[in-house]
């Protein structure tokens, strides 16, 4: 008598919990989410004016750090008028 071959043993099936929480749920959300904000297009705009609004800032700095510095002049050199700088 012979025997037949086995068939190939199946392999493991995988427990969707134990490879991703989400189970593929993931990626999907991802996506949604990021389809309810703005397009790229915005986000390049915005990151731009992020950078005027920098430079905008650095100008009064740059101003307030003039106005003391002439302050400053004025009073180690009380002999200048207020508002000249000595350099």
């Amino acid at each position: 008598m012979s025997e037949t071959p086995c068939p190939p043993t199946p392999p493991p099936a995988i427990d969707p919990f134990r490879e991703c929480l989400c189970m593929g749920l993931g990626p999907e959300l991802t996506r949604f989410l990021r389809g309810l904000g703005p397009p790229e297009e915005a986000w390049r705009h915005l990151g731009w004016a992020s950078v005027e609004l920098l430079k905008a800032l650095r100008a009064l700095i740059d101003q307030r750090i003039e106005t003391l510095s002439q302050q400053a002049a004025a009073t180690v050199n009380p002999t200048s008028p207020p508002g000249t700088s000595r350099s």
